[in-house]
């Protein structure tokens, strides 16, 4: 049990100063992942505006400008799970502490694992990684190349495909 716990603690991702306690870490991964939703939100929407934008009759929210936010969407997106995984590990570990002299039941066990492999495969999809590489390298070239990059057109269905794939 305290090995466990140990393992627990040296999770990199875990949010907060172990000194501060599992419940005052609890409610500021919760803070985090709210805002870090909260943040991203309203930049997909803006990215989504984008989209429609000519359907719509807007002014505002043209593709050509959306680099940096698509940039910042792309990189919110991997970092958000970080604190997600780090509140079930949180969690998991508050669990144990709670059972603490009694024997480890199976269903923690097998509620462990499913955390650890869950934060493991988040890292087996190349696909997505690819996609979102590409992006990136059309994003700069666009901000840098002042609005002129001939391929930015193409990001714009990339965006859209990670996006839909992690779950928006």
């Amino acid at each position: 049990m305290e090995e466990r716990l140990n393992i627990i603690e040296s999770f990199k991702h875990v949010n907060g100063k172990p000194q501060n306690g599992v419940d005052r870490r609890i409610t500021y991964s919760k803070i985090m992942i709210f805002f870090g939703w909260l943040l991203l939100l309203f930049v997909w929407g803006s990215i989504l505006l984008s989209f429609v934008r000519d359907f719509l009759g807007l002014t505002l929210f043209r593709w050509e400008k959306m680099a940096m936010l698509v940039l910042y969407s792309s990189f919110a997106e991997i970092m958000l799970f970080l604190p997600i995984y780090g509140l079930k590990v949180l969690q998991h570990q508050k669990r144990i502490e709670n059972n603490r002299g009694h024997l480890v039941s199976e269903s923690l066990n097998v509620e462990f694992k499913e955390i650890i492999e869950n934060i493991n495969k988040r890292q087996k999809k190349w696909l997505i990684v690819s996609l979102m590489v590409m992006i990136l390298i059309l994003g700069l070239w666009q901000m840098f190349a002042d609005n002129q990059n001939p391929y930015w057109d193409f990001a714009k269905n990339s965006s859209l495909i990670v996006y839909m794939y992690n779950g928006l």
